[in-house]
């Protein structure tokens, strides 16, 4: 009832009360896991791990570049002797110490380029773990769903040397897991506690 008299519709006097009540209450959280969980998660996580260490790659070119300057420092001052090809020391050093050069460069490039490959090899992993929580968790097993929660948490930290990056947008990750969030929670507390991984969806 309005002080002029009139009434107020009843729709309105409803929608103001919706707008006075509380939000809902967060989910539940998940049970504590058990030690036989623990022990799988840390069993996969360490799993997870091992399978995408880079493995190491032989540099074969620089190798035999490396191998071809030693023979030039060495072959050609003899062979300038013997054929009379009148090359100076000078020269044949300096040719060495280039080929050397050119071979510490190359081992350099393709140790960036492993680098390189190693994080867009994360980053894909992370990506398709979250992918598949987010679009197959209810239909999944529980071991894919676990193997595709550790990826997603074993590779959502990219480092290189003293630095990291996120792999993905955690917050977005959280609005996208849906009702797998509390599932993905739960093992990251125990691999935070077994593993001590870095934060991702707890913080």
């Amino acid at each position: 009832m309005r002080h002029d008299g009139r009434s107020v519709p009843a729709g309105r006097e409803v929608g103001r009360s919706q707008m006075n009540d509380p939000p809902p209450p967060p989910p539940p959280l998940p049970p504590p896991p058990s030690r036989d969980e623990v022990a799988a998660l840390v069993h996969e996580y360490d799993k997870v791990v091992a399978e995408a260490a880079p493995k190491p790659k032989r540099t074969r070119a620089g190798y035999l570049v490396s191998v071809l300057a030693i023979f030039t420092l060495f072959a050609i001052p003899a062979a300038n002797r013997a054929l009379g090809l009148g090359i100076s020391r000078r020269t044949v050093a300096f040719l060495a110490l280039s080929l050397l050069g050119v071979a510490v460069l190359g081992v350099v490039v393709q140790m960036l380029g492993s680098a390189l490959a190693a994080r867009g090899a994360a980053s894909q992993r992370a990506l398709d773990a979250l992918g598949h929580l987010t679009q197959q968790f209810s239909e999944s097993s529980d071991a894919e769903n676990r193997r595709a929660a550790v990826t997603l948490l074993a590779d959502a930290h990219i480092t290189g040397g003293a630095t990291a990056v996120a792999a993905f947008d955690f917050a977005d990750a959280k609005v996208r897991l849906g009702p797998a969030l509390p599932y993905v929670q739960k093992i990251e507390r125990v691999l935070r506690e077994e593993r001590q991984i870095y934060p991702v969806l707890t913080s």
